[in-house]
Protein backbone atom coordinates (compact mmCIF):
# COMPACT_ATOMS: atom_id res chain seq x y z
CA UNK A 1 0.00 0.00 0.00
CA UNK A 2 1.62 3.46 -0.97
CA UNK A 3 2.06 6.10 1.53
CA UNK A 4 -0.66 8.79 1.46
CA UNK A 5 1.33 11.28 3.62
CA UNK A 6 5.46 12.35 2.49
CA UNK A 7 6.83 15.02 3.67
CA UNK A 8 6.02 17.25 1.25
CA UNK A 9 2.05 16.15 2.00
CA UNK A 10 2.53 17.80 5.66
CA UNK A 11 4.42 21.15 4.16
CA UNK A 12 1.89 22.02 1.85
CA UNK A 13 -0.51 21.74 5.34
CA UNK A 14 1.76 24.67 7.13
CA UNK A 15 1.72 28.22 6.08
CA UNK A 16 3.61 29.09 2.97
CA UNK A 17 6.48 31.47 4.87
CA UNK A 18 6.66 28.72 7.53
CA UNK A 19 10.58 27.23 6.98
CA UNK A 20 10.98 23.52 6.61
CA UNK A 21 11.46 21.61 9.67
CA UNK A 22 13.23 18.71 10.39
CA UNK A 23 10.01 17.32 11.96
CA UNK A 24 8.36 17.14 9.37
CA UNK A 25 9.55 13.50 8.42
CA UNK A 26 8.08 12.62 11.74
CA UNK A 27 4.91 13.79 11.39
CA UNK A 28 4.27 12.08 7.53
CA UNK A 29 5.11 9.16 9.30
CA UNK A 30 2.89 9.48 12.03
CA UNK A 31 -0.07 10.55 9.49
CA UNK A 32 0.59 7.38 7.87
CA UNK A 33 0.03 5.21 10.97
CA UNK A 34 -2.43 6.60 11.93
CA UNK A 35 -4.41 6.61 8.91
CA UNK A 36 -3.22 2.20 8.20
CA UNK A 37 -4.72 1.63 11.81
CA UNK A 38 -7.96 3.43 10.88
CA UNK A 39 -8.34 1.12 7.73
CA UNK A 40 -8.17 -2.16 9.62
CA UNK A 41 -11.38 -0.63 11.24
CA UNK A 42 -14.83 -1.44 9.96
CA UNK A 43 -16.06 2.22 9.62
CA UNK A 44 -18.29 2.09 6.58
CA UNK A 45 -17.34 5.24 4.11
CA UNK A 46 -15.32 7.22 6.68
CA UNK A 47 -12.93 4.68 4.80
CA UNK A 48 -13.10 6.28 1.75
CA UNK A 49 -9.82 7.44 0.70
CA UNK A 50 -11.08 11.40 0.21
CA UNK A 51 -12.76 11.05 3.59
CA UNK A 52 -9.82 9.67 5.51
CA UNK A 53 -6.99 12.10 3.83
CA UNK A 54 -9.16 14.95 5.22
CA UNK A 55 -9.65 13.14 8.48
CA UNK A 56 -6.06 12.18 8.96
CA UNK A 57 -4.59 15.89 7.73
CA UNK A 58 -7.07 17.45 10.79
CA UNK A 59 -5.48 15.29 13.17
CA UNK A 60 -2.06 15.35 12.27
CA UNK A 61 -1.90 19.10 12.11
CA UNK A 62 -3.99 19.15 15.11
CA UNK A 63 -1.03 17.17 16.70
CA UNK A 64 1.37 19.21 15.63
CA UNK A 65 -0.23 22.47 16.79
CA UNK A 66 -0.66 21.52 20.43
CA UNK A 67 2.97 19.52 20.53
CA UNK A 68 4.27 23.37 19.56
CA UNK A 69 1.80 25.32 21.43
CA UNK A 70 1.44 26.87 18.47
CA UNK A 71 -2.09 28.65 19.87
CA UNK A 72 -4.62 27.33 16.91
CA UNK A 73 -6.25 25.01 18.76
CA UNK A 74 -5.52 27.00 21.89
CA UNK A 75 -7.51 29.54 20.39
CA UNK A 76 -10.47 27.89 19.37
CA UNK A 77 -11.07 26.65 21.97
CA UNK A 78 -11.16 30.43 24.13
CA UNK A 79 -13.03 31.29 21.43
CA UNK A 80 -15.88 28.83 22.23
CA UNK A 81 -15.56 29.49 25.97
CA UNK A 82 -16.17 32.92 25.23
CA UNK A 83 -19.22 32.25 23.07
CA UNK A 84 -20.56 29.03 24.78
CA UNK A 85 -19.20 28.55 28.07
CA UNK A 86 -17.48 25.53 27.76
CA UNK A 87 -14.21 24.49 26.06
CA UNK A 88 -16.09 22.17 23.15
CA UNK A 89 -19.56 21.90 21.52
CA UNK A 90 -21.18 19.03 22.02
CA UNK A 91 -19.24 16.95 24.20
CA UNK A 92 -19.51 18.72 28.16
CA UNK A 93 -16.75 17.72 30.37
CA UNK A 94 -16.35 18.63 34.00
CA UNK A 95 -12.23 18.60 34.55
CA UNK A 96 -10.21 21.03 33.09
CA UNK A 97 -8.69 20.99 29.64
CA UNK A 98 -5.06 21.58 28.67
CA UNK A 99 -5.19 22.37 25.03
CA UNK A 100 -1.46 21.39 24.92
CA UNK A 101 -2.27 17.89 25.73
CA UNK A 102 -4.26 15.61 23.24
CA UNK A 103 -7.75 15.67 24.33
CA UNK A 104 -10.36 12.80 22.98
CA UNK A 105 -12.86 15.39 22.74
CA UNK A 106 -11.02 17.60 20.34
CA UNK A 107 -10.46 14.51 18.15
CA UNK A 108 -14.12 13.74 18.07
CA UNK A 109 -14.76 17.35 17.34
CA UNK A 110 -12.39 17.59 14.58
CA UNK A 111 -13.70 14.06 13.04
CA UNK A 112 -16.75 15.30 12.77
CA UNK A 113 -15.94 18.11 11.30
CA UNK A 114 -13.78 16.73 8.45
CA UNK A 115 -16.53 13.85 7.72
CA UNK A 116 -18.93 17.18 7.63
CA UNK A 117 -16.32 18.56 5.05
CA UNK A 118 -16.14 15.47 2.99
CA UNK A 119 -19.98 14.40 2.88
CA UNK A 120 -20.88 18.17 1.70
CA UNK A 121 -22.55 21.38 3.35
CA UNK A 122 -26.22 19.95 2.87
CA UNK A 123 -26.28 16.69 4.25
CA UNK A 124 -26.43 16.96 8.60
CA UNK A 125 -23.40 14.84 10.66
CA UNK A 126 -24.35 14.09 13.66
CA UNK A 127 -21.63 14.55 16.39
CA UNK A 128 -22.38 11.14 18.45
CA UNK A 129 -22.34 8.93 14.83
CA UNK A 130 -20.50 5.39 16.48
CA UNK A 131 -18.13 5.43 13.63
CA UNK A 132 -17.22 8.76 14.35
CA UNK A 133 -16.49 7.84 18.43
CA UNK A 134 -14.86 4.59 17.39
CA UNK A 135 -12.16 5.91 15.09
CA UNK A 136 -11.51 9.01 17.60
CA UNK A 137 -10.95 6.13 20.56
CA UNK A 138 -8.23 4.99 18.01
CA UNK A 139 -6.88 8.09 16.93
CA UNK A 140 -6.35 9.76 20.57
CA UNK A 141 -5.21 6.78 21.98
CA UNK A 142 -2.21 6.61 19.56
CA UNK A 143 -1.57 10.71 19.81
CA UNK A 144 -1.66 10.07 23.83
CA UNK A 145 0.63 7.12 23.61
CA UNK A 146 2.92 9.20 21.40
CA UNK A 147 2.90 12.95 23.36
CA UNK A 148 5.76 12.07 25.22
CA UNK A 149 8.26 11.03 22.43
CA UNK A 150 7.10 13.47 20.30
CA UNK A 151 9.32 16.62 18.52
CA UNK A 152 8.51 19.71 18.61
CA UNK A 153 8.46 21.90 15.34
CA UNK A 154 10.39 24.55 16.52
CA UNK A 155 9.55 26.90 13.89
CA UNK A 156 5.62 26.47 14.18
CA UNK A 157 5.75 27.33 17.45
CA UNK A 158 7.28 30.51 17.08
CA UNK A 159 5.38 31.30 13.70
CA UNK A 160 2.03 33.09 15.81
CA UNK A 161 4.67 34.34 18.54
CA UNK A 162 6.69 36.36 16.66
CA UNK A 163 4.27 37.01 13.85
CA UNK A 164 6.71 38.47 11.60
CA UNK A 165 4.30 38.63 8.67
CA UNK A 166 2.36 41.48 10.42
CA UNK A 167 5.21 44.21 9.22
CA UNK A 168 4.48 43.53 5.93
CA UNK A 169 0.19 43.65 4.61
CA UNK A 170 1.22 41.40 1.69
CA UNK A 171 2.89 38.70 3.67
CA UNK A 172 0.08 39.06 5.86
CA UNK A 173 -2.59 38.65 3.08
CA UNK A 174 -0.81 35.09 1.74
CA UNK A 175 -1.54 34.10 5.75
CA UNK A 176 -5.39 34.85 5.59
CA UNK A 177 -4.93 32.63 2.49
CA UNK A 178 -3.30 30.11 4.14
CA UNK A 179 -6.52 30.38 6.94
CA UNK A 180 -8.87 30.27 4.44
CA UNK A 181 -7.35 27.63 1.88
CA UNK A 182 -5.10 25.03 3.88
CA UNK A 183 -5.01 25.43 7.64
CA UNK A 184 -6.35 22.50 9.46
CA UNK A 185 -9.06 24.21 12.07
CA UNK A 186 -10.49 27.03 9.20
CA UNK A 187 -10.60 25.55 5.62
CA UNK A 188 -12.82 23.41 4.01
CA UNK A 189 -13.16 21.84 0.44
CA UNK A 190 -15.18 24.38 -0.84
CA UNK A 191 -12.93 27.51 -0.62
CA UNK A 192 -12.19 26.96 -3.97
CA UNK A 193 -15.64 27.26 -5.55
CA UNK A 194 -16.29 29.98 -3.38
CA UNK A 195 -13.47 31.29 -4.95
CA UNK A 196 -14.58 30.54 -8.58
CA UNK A 197 -18.35 31.62 -7.37
CA UNK A 198 -16.87 35.35 -6.56
CA UNK A 199 -14.65 35.33 -9.77
CA UNK A 200 -17.91 35.62 -11.91
CA UNK A 201 -18.09 39.44 -10.02
CA UNK A 202 -14.45 40.07 -11.79
CA UNK A 203 -15.50 39.27 -15.64
CA UNK A 204 -16.49 42.67 -16.48
CA UNK A 205 -13.12 43.83 -15.72
CA UNK A 206 -10.38 41.24 -16.24
CA UNK A 207 -9.38 38.47 -18.10
CA UNK A 208 -9.82 35.12 -16.69
CA UNK A 209 -6.70 35.12 -14.77
CA UNK A 210 -6.60 38.00 -13.21
CA UNK A 211 -10.16 37.87 -11.85
CA UNK A 212 -9.26 34.08 -10.50
CA UNK A 213 -6.40 36.52 -8.93
CA UNK A 214 -8.85 39.32 -7.70
CA UNK A 215 -11.45 36.75 -6.02
CA UNK A 216 -8.34 34.44 -4.44
CA UNK A 217 -7.07 37.91 -2.73
CA UNK A 218 -10.74 39.19 -1.74
CA UNK A 219 -12.62 36.10 -0.71
CA UNK A 220 -10.55 35.80 2.26
CA UNK A 221 -11.39 38.72 3.42
CA UNK A 222 -14.83 39.03 3.30
CA UNK A 223 -15.95 34.96 3.70
CA UNK A 224 -16.15 33.63 7.50
CA UNK A 225 -14.56 30.25 7.56
CA UNK A 226 -13.93 27.82 10.40
CA UNK A 227 -16.63 25.93 13.06
CA UNK A 228 -17.01 29.57 14.46
CA UNK A 229 -17.67 31.22 11.36
CA UNK A 230 -15.11 33.82 11.76
CA UNK A 231 -13.59 36.26 8.95
CA UNK A 232 -9.90 34.92 8.79
CA UNK A 233 -8.35 38.40 10.26
CA UNK A 234 -10.38 37.51 13.28
CA UNK A 235 -8.60 33.77 13.45
CA UNK A 236 -5.42 35.44 13.15
CA UNK A 237 -5.98 37.77 15.42
CA UNK A 238 -6.89 35.06 17.67
CA UNK A 239 -4.20 32.69 17.00
CA UNK A 240 -1.62 35.67 17.68
CA UNK A 241 -3.41 36.90 20.79
CA UNK A 242 -3.09 33.10 22.31
CA UNK A 243 0.74 32.96 22.48
CA UNK A 244 1.73 36.27 20.92
CA UNK A 245 1.95 40.09 21.24
CA UNK A 246 -1.34 41.67 21.48
CA UNK A 247 -1.04 44.35 20.07
CA UNK A 248 -0.36 42.78 16.63
CA UNK A 249 -3.34 40.70 16.94
CA UNK A 250 -5.75 44.00 17.69
CA UNK A 251 -3.88 45.61 14.41
CA UNK A 252 -4.67 42.56 12.57
CA UNK A 253 -8.42 42.43 13.66
CA UNK A 254 -8.72 46.09 12.77
CA UNK A 255 -8.03 45.22 8.99
CA UNK A 256 -10.88 47.38 7.02
CA UNK A 257 -11.71 46.13 3.74
CA UNK A 258 -14.14 47.46 0.59
CA UNK A 259 -16.24 44.92 -1.29
CA UNK A 260 -15.54 42.47 -3.86
CA UNK A 261 -15.90 45.85 -6.27
CA UNK A 262 -15.24 49.62 -4.89
CA UNK A 263 -15.32 51.90 -7.86
CA UNK A 264 -12.80 54.98 -6.39
CA UNK A 265 -12.60 58.56 -8.47
CA UNK A 266 -9.53 60.63 -7.86
CA UNK A 267 -9.47 63.54 -6.43
CA UNK A 268 -5.93 64.41 -5.93
CA UNK A 269 -2.16 62.85 -6.30
CA UNK A 270 1.49 63.83 -5.85
CA UNK A 271 4.51 61.76 -5.96
CA UNK A 272 3.89 60.46 -2.74
CA UNK A 273 0.14 59.51 -2.55
CA UNK A 274 -3.43 59.48 -4.50
CA UNK A 275 -6.70 60.38 -2.55
CA UNK A 276 -9.79 58.93 -3.76
CA UNK A 277 -13.10 58.71 -2.54
CA UNK A 278 -15.24 55.95 -2.75
CA UNK A 279 -19.30 55.34 -3.05
CA UNK A 280 -19.53 56.01 0.41
CA UNK A 281 -17.32 59.12 0.18
CA UNK A 282 -14.90 57.66 2.45
CA UNK A 283 -11.56 58.89 1.74
CA UNK A 284 -9.00 56.78 0.52
CA UNK A 285 -5.38 57.61 0.21
CA UNK A 286 -2.90 54.92 -1.66
CA UNK A 287 0.89 55.77 -1.23
CA UNK A 288 2.96 55.57 -4.62
CA UNK A 289 5.17 52.69 -4.04
CA UNK A 290 6.50 50.06 -6.10
CA UNK A 291 3.96 47.82 -5.28
CA UNK A 292 1.29 50.48 -6.27
CA UNK A 293 1.66 53.03 -8.93
CA UNK A 294 0.19 54.65 -11.32
CA UNK A 295 2.24 56.85 -13.97
CA UNK A 296 1.50 60.93 -13.85
CA UNK A 297 0.04 61.03 -17.54
CA UNK A 298 -2.50 58.15 -16.67
CA UNK A 299 -3.71 60.06 -13.22
CA UNK A 300 -4.06 63.20 -15.57
CA UNK A 301 -6.24 61.79 -17.58
CA UNK A 302 -8.15 59.16 -15.93
CA UNK A 303 -10.94 60.12 -13.60
CA UNK A 304 -10.08 56.88 -10.86
CA UNK A 305 -10.01 53.17 -10.68
CA UNK A 306 -12.25 49.72 -10.10
CA UNK A 307 -10.47 47.16 -7.46
CA UNK A 308 -10.79 46.13 -4.20
CA UNK A 309 -8.74 47.36 -1.44
CA UNK A 310 -7.76 46.58 1.75
CA UNK A 311 -6.62 49.03 5.35
CA UNK A 312 -4.30 47.88 7.74
CA UNK A 313 -2.21 49.51 10.12
CA UNK A 314 -3.11 52.95 8.83
CA UNK A 315 -2.41 52.52 4.99
CA UNK A 316 -4.38 51.25 2.45
CA UNK A 317 -3.64 48.81 -0.20
CA UNK A 318 -4.90 47.58 -3.40
CA UNK A 319 -6.26 44.25 -3.26
CA UNK A 320 -6.38 42.15 -6.66
CA UNK A 321 -6.21 43.57 -9.56
CA UNK A 322 -7.16 47.27 -10.24
CA UNK A 323 -9.06 48.78 -14.18
CA UNK A 324 -7.86 52.52 -14.14
CA UNK A 325 -9.48 54.85 -16.53
CA UNK A 326 -12.72 56.54 -17.19
CA UNK A 327 -14.81 55.08 -14.48
CA UNK A 328 -17.35 58.02 -13.25
CA UNK A 329 -20.26 56.52 -15.57
CA UNK A 330 -19.56 53.30 -13.50
CA UNK A 331 -19.39 55.09 -10.34
CA UNK A 332 -22.43 56.99 -10.83
CA UNK A 333 -24.51 53.93 -11.73
CA UNK A 334 -23.77 52.09 -8.69
CA UNK A 335 -25.06 54.58 -6.90
CA UNK A 336 -28.22 54.87 -8.81
CA UNK A 337 -28.29 51.08 -8.05
CA UNK A 338 -27.82 51.44 -4.42
CA UNK A 339 -31.00 54.57 -4.51
CA UNK A 340 -33.42 52.62 -6.79
CA UNK A 341 -33.25 49.13 -4.39
CA UNK A 342 -36.59 48.62 -3.04
CA UNK A 343 -37.12 48.77 0.59
CA UNK A 344 -39.60 49.62 3.39
CA UNK A 345 -39.84 53.63 3.87
CA UNK A 346 -39.82 54.19 7.93
CA UNK A 347 -43.51 55.30 7.93
CA UNK A 348 -44.61 52.06 6.68
CA UNK A 349 -41.58 50.47 8.66
CA UNK A 350 -43.04 52.09 11.95
CA UNK A 351 -46.63 50.93 11.22
CA UNK A 352 -45.47 47.65 10.93
CA UNK A 353 -43.22 47.83 14.52
CA UNK A 354 -46.48 48.58 15.96
CA UNK A 355 -48.49 45.65 14.70
CA UNK A 356 -45.47 43.05 15.53
CA UNK A 357 -44.93 44.50 18.67
CA UNK A 358 -41.04 45.74 17.58
CA UNK A 359 -40.69 41.63 15.72
CA UNK A 360 -38.66 42.01 11.93
CA UNK A 361 -40.63 38.32 11.10
CA UNK A 362 -44.08 38.07 9.18
CA UNK A 363 -45.51 35.35 7.43
CA UNK A 364 -47.59 34.46 4.87
CA UNK A 365 -49.66 31.43 3.93
CA UNK A 366 -49.68 32.06 -0.27
CA UNK A 367 -48.58 34.25 -3.08
CA UNK A 368 -51.88 36.38 -2.90
CA UNK A 369 -50.99 37.28 0.73
CA UNK A 370 -47.48 37.76 -0.09
CA UNK A 371 -48.66 40.69 -2.30
CA UNK A 372 -51.35 42.09 -0.02
CA UNK A 373 -48.69 42.12 2.69
CA UNK A 374 -46.23 44.36 0.50
CA UNK A 375 -49.04 46.45 -1.34
CA UNK A 376 -50.91 47.56 1.87
CA UNK A 377 -48.29 47.39 4.64
CA UNK A 378 -44.83 48.44 3.26
CA UNK A 379 -46.05 50.59 0.58
CA UNK A 380 -44.55 49.26 -2.90
CA UNK A 381 -46.86 49.80 -5.69
CA UNK A 382 -44.93 47.41 -7.90
CA UNK A 383 -44.87 44.41 -7.41
CA UNK A 384 -42.78 42.83 -9.80
CA UNK A 385 -39.99 41.97 -7.84
CA UNK A 386 -42.64 38.90 -6.37
CA UNK A 387 -43.29 37.64 -9.54
CA UNK A 388 -40.60 34.38 -8.81
CA UNK A 389 -42.44 33.62 -5.88
CA UNK A 390 -45.53 32.74 -7.62
CA UNK A 391 -46.51 28.88 -6.80
CA UNK A 392 -44.79 28.73 -3.29
CA UNK A 393 -46.39 28.84 -0.20
CA UNK A 394 -45.86 29.28 3.88
CA UNK A 395 -43.49 32.50 3.54
CA UNK A 396 -41.31 34.56 6.33
CA UNK A 397 -41.08 37.78 5.21
CA UNK A 398 -38.10 39.56 7.34
CA UNK A 399 -37.91 43.31 7.82
CA UNK A 400 -34.44 44.55 9.24
CA UNK A 401 -34.94 48.29 9.07
CA UNK A 402 -35.90 50.72 7.26
CA UNK A 403 -34.32 51.34 4.04
CA UNK A 404 -33.29 48.24 4.28
CA UNK A 405 -33.85 44.94 1.59
CA UNK A 406 -36.82 43.18 3.05
CA UNK A 407 -36.12 38.79 2.58
CA UNK A 408 -38.99 36.90 1.47
CA UNK A 409 -38.12 33.20 2.71
CA UNK A 410 -40.70 30.35 0.75
CA UNK A 411 -41.86 27.02 2.97
CA UNK A 412 -40.01 28.14 5.84
CA UNK A 413 -42.82 29.36 8.05
CA UNK A 414 -43.90 26.24 9.32
CA UNK A 415 -40.41 25.29 11.16
CA UNK A 416 -40.92 29.23 13.28
CA UNK A 417 -42.69 28.89 16.20
CA UNK A 418 -44.34 32.39 17.16
CA UNK A 419 -47.30 33.23 18.72
CA UNK A 420 -47.95 35.75 15.35
CA UNK A 421 -47.48 32.72 12.64
CA UNK A 422 -50.61 31.07 12.05
CA UNK A 423 -48.49 28.28 9.99
CA UNK A 424 -46.27 26.67 12.70
CA UNK A 425 -46.36 22.56 11.97
CA UNK A 426 -44.51 21.41 15.07
CA UNK A 427 -43.97 17.74 13.87
CA UNK A 428 -42.94 19.29 10.50
CA UNK A 429 -40.40 21.51 12.36
CA UNK A 430 -39.07 18.59 14.26
CA UNK A 431 -37.49 16.50 11.61
CA UNK A 432 -36.93 19.72 8.96
CA UNK A 433 -35.77 22.40 11.03
CA UNK A 434 -32.34 21.73 11.05
CA UNK A 435 -31.55 21.58 7.76
CA UNK A 436 -33.19 25.15 7.45
CA UNK A 437 -30.43 26.08 10.13
CA UNK A 438 -27.66 24.36 8.26
CA UNK A 439 -28.14 25.61 4.86
CA UNK A 440 -27.12 28.73 3.66
CA UNK A 441 -29.36 28.27 0.11
CA UNK A 442 -32.62 28.23 2.22
CA UNK A 443 -32.57 31.59 4.39
CA UNK A 444 -29.79 34.40 5.12
CA UNK A 445 -27.32 33.75 7.93
CA UNK A 446 -29.02 37.07 9.42
CA UNK A 447 -32.39 35.53 9.96
CA UNK A 448 -31.37 32.46 11.28
CA UNK A 449 -29.35 34.29 14.09
CA UNK A 450 -32.36 36.08 14.83
CA UNK A 451 -34.72 32.49 14.85
CA UNK A 452 -31.68 31.35 17.30
CA UNK A 453 -31.47 34.29 19.22
CA UNK A 454 -35.35 34.10 19.92
CA UNK A 455 -35.75 30.73 20.32
CA UNK A 456 -38.36 30.50 17.32
CA UNK A 457 -36.76 26.89 16.15
CA UNK A 458 -37.65 25.02 19.89
CA UNK A 459 -38.76 21.75 18.04
CA UNK A 460 -36.04 21.05 15.89
CA UNK A 461 -33.94 18.38 16.84
CA UNK A 462 -30.85 15.87 15.77
CA UNK A 463 -31.75 11.95 15.26
CA UNK A 464 -30.27 10.30 17.76
CA UNK A 465 -30.35 6.51 19.26
CA UNK A 466 -30.92 7.69 22.41
CA UNK A 467 -34.43 9.06 21.67
CA UNK A 468 -36.43 11.81 20.39
CA UNK A 469 -36.33 13.62 23.52
CA UNK A 470 -32.39 13.57 24.23
CA UNK A 471 -31.73 14.56 19.87
CA UNK A 472 -33.78 17.57 20.56
CA UNK A 473 -31.99 18.75 24.11
CA UNK A 474 -28.64 18.19 22.40
CA UNK A 475 -29.25 20.07 19.43
CA UNK A 476 -30.91 23.15 21.59
CA UNK A 477 -27.46 22.85 23.50
CA UNK A 478 -25.80 23.38 20.15
CA UNK A 479 -27.86 25.18 17.87
CA UNK A 480 -25.93 27.90 17.12
CA UNK A 481 -22.87 26.33 16.75
CA UNK A 482 -24.68 23.68 14.24
CA UNK A 483 -25.29 27.03 12.91
CA UNK A 484 -22.10 28.38 12.27
CA UNK A 485 -20.10 25.27 11.40
CA UNK A 486 -22.74 24.61 9.04
CA UNK A 487 -22.99 27.59 7.02
CA UNK A 488 -19.73 29.62 7.48
CA UNK A 489 -19.88 32.53 4.94
CA UNK A 490 -23.60 32.41 5.53
CA UNK A 491 -23.50 32.65 9.04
Amino acid sequence: MPYTFTVSSIRILHPKTLPPSPTDQDYALLANRLERVLLTEDLEDLAEPEAMKAIISRIIMYYEDIIADAGMWRAFVAKNRELYGQPYPFYHVEEEVYTDDPNINAVRLLLWDAFRDFRGPNVIINPENPYLEQAAQILYGILDSEFENTAINEQLADYFRKASFANDFYELRNVLKWIFFDCYLTSDAYARDLVMENMEKFEPLFTEKSGYYSAECVTPMLCQVGMLALLPKDWLALFVSEVGDKQIAKKIAGIETTDYIDVLLKKAYDKNSISFVDLDNRPIVIERRRSYDIADKDLQTGEGVIGSYVKYDGKWYLNGNQSWGNVKHIFNNFQEDKQSQQGIDKAHYDHLMELSGGSPMFYAKNYTQLRKFFKELVGWEKLGTLRPFNGYKNFAIYVPAADHAILVIPDIAIFIKDARNPYYDAEEAEYMALSIIGDGSQALGEVIRYLISHHMPPDARIKSLKGADYGRQFLQDNIDFFARAYRRKDY
